[in-house]
């Protein structure tokens, strides 16, 4: 149930990564229906955060009035809506067996994440950066889920969390995994192409040949050596944005 209508997913774009559902809301009354296509990434952080919620005790008698149980929150940095989408489950009485509950989706305003919880991290790690490509690229994919998880949870980091969002290093040097024909590179692509909205991977792949990161142990390095030559201060050129 999304918005307050029954969708049934028809297919998975294998490369794409699209899921597109068919409205059965009004299958059997009238109504127009609206089909809606998601990332297979979104609808699978859907499912998951579904089945962590804990299931309620059966009761020996039905409640008399409708009870709602909270089964996920997705803030409208995550939704593209200027609202948050929260999805309960609206129990009337006990299901018949292998019949799944009613779940709708309602609105509530966003609620920001408490100031109490913000903490400066600072990098110490000078390896941090240095690898490669395929190392660099599980990196960049690993902060990018913890990313969406914490959007969808509408919470900040943690310092463990905070470790994995700094390794992300951009895309600048990755444009193989772009490459749709790199054999190589194909679960990479397909991995980019489930996980990244349009729009996102639009950015991340036009990012390729100008994000590049470079490590903090290559900046000192280059300090050091202005240094020893006797250079203490004045202007610098930086030839890779000149």
């Amino acid at each position: 149930m999304i918005d307050n209508r029954r969708y049934l997913i028809e297919s998975v774009g294998k490369i794409s990564g699209d899921v597109s559902m068919r409205d059965v809301t009004f299958q059997n009354n009238v109504g127009f229906p609206i089909n809606r296509v998601e990332k297979v990434g979104y609808v699978r952080r859907l499912l998951e955060q579904a089945e962590k919620e804990p299931q309620p005790e059966e009761k020996s008698e039905s409640p008399a009035e409708p009870t709602t149980e909270t089964v996920a929150e997705y803030p409208a940095v995550e939704n593209g809506l200027p609202y948050d989408i929260v999805v309960e489950k609206i129990r009337f009485d006990e299901p018949e067996h292998g019949k799944p509950r009613e779940t709708s989706v309602t609105a509530k305003p966003s609620a920001p994440a408490l100031s109490a919880e913000r903490r400066n991290y600072r990098i110490a790690n000078d390896a941090l950066g240095v690898g490669g490509a395929k190392e660099k690229f599980r990196n960049n994919m690993a902060a990018i889920r913890l990313l969406h998880d914490l959007q969808i949870e509408n919470r900040l980091a943690t310092p463990e969390e905070q470790e994995t969002l700094a390794k992300y290093v951009g895309w600048g040097g990755l444009s193989m995994a772009f490459d749709e024909k790199n054999a190589a590179w194909a679960n990479e692509y397909k991995e980019l192409k489930a996980e990244l909205s349009d729009e996102e991977y639009r950015a991340a792949m036009e990012s390729t040949l100008t994000a590049f990161y470079t490590p903090p142990i290559v900046i000192k390095v280059m300090y050091e050596a202005l240094d020893r030559l006797g250079f203490s201060q004045g202007n610098i050129l930086d030839e890779a944005v000149a």
